[in-house]
């Protein structure tokens, strides 16, 4: 009796946990299929662009607008003061991997010129944490890093390197105040029938690069890449100079700074 006893709690036991456990699952099933699925963000990826401002690409007829930074990786300045590692600096940066370092170079680039500062290993040195320091927002950094790790198979020691460039940003990023949307709408309308009017087969992407100043302005507009159509470039350029005001950039103070951008057009840019 006390053996059919144990066996019929036992059993009990069983059926208990199995229906909690299907009810636990069912409730899991349930929460997941009710709950409101995420709004699907399109991204520009058919470049090989740095970065997104915004997380909408509107199409016109197979011309595409869309209005990038000007970086992928990036660190703001308040990151720079207080790096003391690359790792600090680098995202996922595999330190792990790592058994023996032969050099680390970091090259600061600003207006065009490069000053390296070599270092031993990814602390970084008093000299290279000087010139992070005096790095301006839009300037950006290459990290050099030679090292050897251990072959798993091997465990012989082999040669690797890695090399990232990585752009300052401000505290805040510029905006437009309308949201991006707004932004390509209005970039869209303002340029599009004139664009069609020219009864092109096609327009070859093209990138203008410009600046929002501290008054939230776009200035130093610069053509980086041609349509390859001397009216398309010129009424690009205008459009962007004829832009209406972002929000400026600001720092870690709060007071405004530039910002670089660039604007894309084209067909089929995927």
């Amino acid at each position: 009796m006390k053996t059919l006893g144990l066996i019929t709690s036992s059993m009990i036991g069983f059926l208990a946990v199995s229906l909690y456990a299907i009810n636990s699952t069912t409730k899991v099933a349930e929460a997941q299929c009710c709950e409101p699925k995420k709004e699907q963000i399109e991204i520009v990826d058919c470049f090989d662009i740095e970065s997104i401002i915004g997380n909408t690409q509107l199409k016109n007829d197979r011309l595409f607008y869309s209005v990038v930074r000007k970086r992928f990786v990036s660190v703001t300045k308040t990151q720079l003061y207080n790096a003391k590692y690359i790792d600090d600096i680098v995202p996922n940066y595999p330190s792990t991997w790592i058994d023996e370092y032969q050099k680390v170079v970091i090259v600061f680039v600003h207006d065009g010129y490069e000053e390296k500062i070599t270092g031993p290993d990814n602390k970084i040195t008093p000299a290279q944490l000087e010139r992070l320091q005096k790095m301006e927002v839009d300037d950006h950094i290459k990290i050099e890093v030679d090292y050897r790790m251990r072959n798993v198979i091997t465990e012989q020691l082999e040669a690797s390197g890695m090399r990232v460039a990585i752009g300052i940003m401000p505290a805040t990023e510029a905006y437009y105040p309308d949201g991006y949307e707004a932004l390509i709408t209005y970039l869209t309308k303002n340029s599009e029938k004139e664009i069609k009017a020219l009864k092109l087969s096609e327009v070859p992407v093209a990138t203008v690069e410009f600046t929002i100043n501290e008054k939230g302005k776009a200035t130093n507009t610069k053509l980086l890449q041609s349509s390859q159509n001397d009216k398309v470039d010129e009424l690009l350029i205008k459009l962007i100079e004829k832009m209406p005001d972002w929000q400026p950039a600001t720092d870690e103070n709060g007071a405004p700074v530039p910002q670089k951008f660039e604007f894309r057009i084209g067909v089929d840019m995927c």
